[in-house]
């Protein structure tokens, strides 16, 4: 059998880190590219993955590590929905013009596929409430990082017609969980980081802007099917296919807690969409893939894990952060 070489590009975020610890466990060689590694996770696998520490710009080291791909992951974004707008130029230069770059290197050097993780949210826009959204709803982003996103996933299905490289997209809904590469990005981490440093949560509009969160480990599971999906499906929600409001997600923390949280409402952002539920049995029926980490779990755990954290000198192997 041949050897399964899987290279990891933004290797050192939050999915990147764990998505190279479960690679470990089924590939032959994992390439593990960013501009940094202060990622914990990474730092455990030292000898297990190589790193290729260099900006997605150096094309002579982008190639050198697409080389030796079979299965690329291509998580390395330089914008936020937030950020996107303050600079369109730099977000389509860096994100999309970048993409096709590494689509170019992809079928120059024969790799397998690329799987590239969209947004379940900004690529949707604005739709109905209590509508879950499905693939072949429309797709009306209100920020350039959603168009960007569009974008890209438009390219990788010229690139499979024109090339034959295959390609999946999973769009994800909210990542979280225990992270390791600071606290800040994120709605519960950042909730969770005031909570313990006992400030007030500065929530944007008035806590009813809803949004579909999904556990760490599910995100990764998603993934790893993909590597050996052999189906015609390319696209797939990856999400809980249940909306929480801002409101209740601090309801939740409260538990956690165990007191009434102090909360902050300011003016809501115009790149926030209103709306996200993910319907997610296209993924279930085609990937065999479902969410096993319900949020109030998921919520449990990362806080726990967070508290712990900041208040010792720990290693992570003494810290249970599966859900599974």
């Amino acid at each position: 059998m041949k050897a399964l070489r899987c290279t990891v590009l933004g290797a050192n975020g939050f999915i990147g880190g764990y998505l190279c610890r479960e690679l470990v466990k089924l590939a032959d060689h994992v390439n593990a590219f960013d501009r940094v590694f202060d990622n914990k996770l990474l730092n455990e696998l030292e000898g297990k993955i190589h790193f290729y520490p260099g900006d997605i710009a150096n094309d002579f080291l982008l190639e050198e590590v697409i080389r030796n791909t079979d299965i690329l992951f291509h998580l390395a974004c330089t914008t936020t929905p937030a950020t996107s707008d303050a600079d369109i130029i730099y977000d389509i230069t860096s994100n999309l013009i970048g993409a096709i770059k590494i689509l170019i290197m992809c079928v120059k050097h024969k790799v397998t596929k690329i799987i590239f993780p969209s947004s379940g949210g900004a690529v949707y826009g604005i739709h109905p409430a209590d509508v879950a959204i499905r693939e072949d709803f429309a797709t009306q982003p209100i920020s350039s990082y959603g168009a960007t996103k569009i974008a890209i996933e438009k390219y990788l299905h010229i690139f499979e017609k024109k090339y034959g490289l295959k390609y999946m997209v999973l769009r994800l809904a909210n990542p979280y969980g225990p992270k390791f590469t600071g606290f800040s990005q994120g709605v519960i981490p950042s909730f969770i980081k005031c909570i313990l440093d006992g400030v007030p949560l500065n929530i944007w509009g008035n806590g009813e802007v809803v949004r579909d969160y999904i556990y760490i480990d599910d995100v990764i599971s998603a993934f790893i099917k993909s590597i050996s999906y052999q189906g015609e499906a390319r696209l797939f929600n990856i999400g809980s296919g249940v909306g929480l409001s801002v409101n209740q997600l601090i309801n939740i923390l409260e538990g956690c807690e165990g007191k009434k949280l102090t909360v902050n409402y300011q003016g809501p952002r115009d790149c926030d969409v209103p709306y996200i539920a993910l319907d997610i049995n296209r993924a279930r029926e085609h990937l065999n893939w479902f969410p096993v980490v319900n949020i109030e779990k998921g919520i449990t755990l990362t806080y726990k894990y967070m508290k712990f954290y900041k208040h010792a000198n720990i290693h992570l192997e003494k810290f249970q952060i599966s859900g599974h």
